[in-house]
């Protein structure tokens, strides 16, 4: 509903953006986090949290217009999460209809098999 740019939150999430995406950060910045990592601290558990938050979020934004023409952006950074963590969604996203980039997709699903 706040109408954000969905790449500004995945761009807080080291590599999941597609290395052909276009985006860059909103300026003057939205907040002062480099990223995920400096925002947790090393805290493993709250960076899984996160991981969890966006996998739920991005699952949402994808199911309606939050997208807004970023499909490559969302589907490639939700692919990208649930290879990393062993989300039983990986096979339903692969076998839909989806916008991955396959450059970005392949390394990362052959690096978590």
């Amino acid at each position: 509903k706040g109408q954000l740019d969905v790449r500004e939150l995945i761009s807080l999430y080291p590599l999941l953006l597609p290395a052909s995406s276009s985006f860059t950060r909103c300026h003057p910045p939205l907040h002062e986090f480099a990223d995920l990592n400096h925002l947790t601290q090393g805290d493993q558990e709250k960076v899984q949290q996160f991981k969890r938050f966006l996998i739920t979020y991005l699952h949402e934004v994808r199911s309606s217009d939050g997208a807004n023409g970023f499909r490559e952006d969302v589907d490639t950074a939700l692919l990208k999460l649930y290879a990393e963590t062993g989300h039983e969604s990986l096979l339903d996203l692969l076998a839909s209809e989806n916008a991955c980039l396959l450059a970005d997709s392949a390394p990362w699903l052959e690096k978590h098999h």
